[in-house]
């Protein structure tokens, strides 16, 4: 699931689900083609949220 950008390592054996995950577990995620189902079914590319500035943990500390 972390390669593919469904969850955020945290450290020490945490981790956050993203809202690529919460998709997936939604039903919202085609992850055969990486499309949102439902909204306007924009494309999705698997990335770590680490590269990604401004990205949100979830509010973990």
């Amino acid at each position: 699931m972390k390669e593919n950008g469904l969850v955020q390592h945290l450290g020490n054996g945490v981790y956050i689900i993203t809202d690529d995950g919460e998709a997936y577990l939604d039903g919202r995620l085609d992850t055969q083609e990486w499309r949102y189902i439902d909204d306007d079914a924009s494309e999705v590319t698997a990335s770590s949220s680490e590269d990604i500035p401004g990205e949100s943990n979830g509010g973990a500390t």
